[in-house]
């Protein structure tokens, strides 16, 4: 833990020493780039970029495309891609419970050949099945999302419902499914805590907003276990193009462009009343 806690832009210093080990972090994504495309592979991969100018990177990942495992490089990303089998009578449960089991497999392998010297998790699905074991390694998440609800918002007004109470949350899932709802509810139940327990797990957790630290914080973790890093973004020179004239919009006025989903988890609406 101490060897890791040294700054990262003194690793090449221990370059010449051959007698102290050389950090190496073993990334674990359920999905990784460019497989996946999501914002939180996305991210995974300008992370896994940005650590691998400084100390050896290693990915573990899950694909849904291969059916014996790859080795891929990246540059100098080391990737190992492990089949994803899907159950034919559960989605839910192979993107769930069936795909921890999978990423835990997966991991063990890729620790026993690579032996590394740290683990850190990207993408929720990756912390809750893994972050409970391996308990000799130091252990670091990035948070990129709300938690404590898999099934998406159930609130009419799609309101985040990781704040609520388990009685909310009972009424909301037999409102929304029936009796199929208390199910949903059991489910939920088992899977807060395995979240929480998880969590509190790690010995540092990496927010990507004040939002995500406030929902942390909201569920039980401590302030000094998070640090807020935003996502990566890589810096590139502004391209020029006549897409104001295109659209009728004058050249002095400033743009604000959104890619994303419309919903409040992701606080397009701050904006919106910033700008006000």
């Amino acid at each position: 833990t101490i060897r890791f806690l040294i700054p990262l832009n003194l690793t090449n210093f221990y370059k010449d020493f051959p007698f102290i080990k050389i950090m190496k972090a073993l990334l674990i994504s359920r999905t990784f780039y460019p497989e996946g495309v999501g914002g939180g592979e996305i991210s995974a991969f300008h992370i896994a970029q940005a650590l691998s100018e400084k100390i050896e990177v290693v990915v573990c990942c899950l694909s849904e495309k291969i059916e014996h495992p790859e080795i891929e490089n990246l540059g100098k990303i080391k990737i190992y891609r492990y089949p994803w089998n899907k159950l034919k009578f559960s989605k839910k449960l192979s993107n769930l419970d069936y795909g921890y089991h999978q990423i835990i497999s997966a991991t063990k392998k890729v620790i026993k050949k690579e032996n590394p010297t740290h683990l850190h998790f990207l993408n929720f699905q990756s912390i809750f099945p893994i972050a409970r074991k391996f308990n000799k390694y130091p252990k670091f998440a990035t948070i990129n999302g709300p938690l404590f609800c898999e099934f998406g918002s159930l609130h009419p007004n799609g309101k985040s419902c990781y704040n609520c109470t388990s009685k909310e949350r009972f009424l909301l899932s037999f409102k929304k499914w029936g009796a199929k709802g208390l199910l949903f509810w059991i489910y939920n139940r088992y899977s807060q805590n395995l979240q929480k327990s998880s969590l509190k797990k790690c010995d540092k957790l990496f927010a990507v907003s004040k939002a995500i630290e406030n929902m942390l914080i909201s569920g039980g973790i401590s302030r000094n276990k998070i640090k807020v890093i935003h996502n990566p973004v890589p810096i590139k020179k502004p391209s020029k193009n006549d897409l104001k004239e295109k659209l009728g919009i004058s050249k002095n006025k400033k743009i604000i462009f959104y890619a994303g989903r419309l919903s409040k988890d992701k606080g397009v609406h701050n904006t919106i009343e910033a700008i006000k």
